[in-house]
């Protein structure tokens, strides 16, 4: 059977969705961008607090790993 490349990235970006999440303390109001290519990854995380985006850092391995993950599918 022949899986379709959402099946893989569904759950992928899930992961990363969770793990974003997570280091915007709970929040579901954000924004990642993300630039990626042969063996590096630059993600930035921001937060929408209304009036203003804040940047949240550091982004941990834990996301660039899921990035580059889900680049690789």
């Amino acid at each position: 059977m022949i899986t379709d490349k959402f099946d893989l990235l569904g759950p992928a970006y899930a992961d990363i969705g969770r793990e974003a999440a997570r280091l915007a303390g709970g929040q579901t109001n954000i924004f990642l961008y993300v630039e990626i290519g042969d063996g590096w990854v630059g993600p930035s995380l921001f937060k929408d607090e209304g009036a203003t985006l804040r940047y949240i850092d550091p982004i941990t391995m834990a996301l660039s790993d899921l990035l580059m993950d889900a680049w690789c599918l």
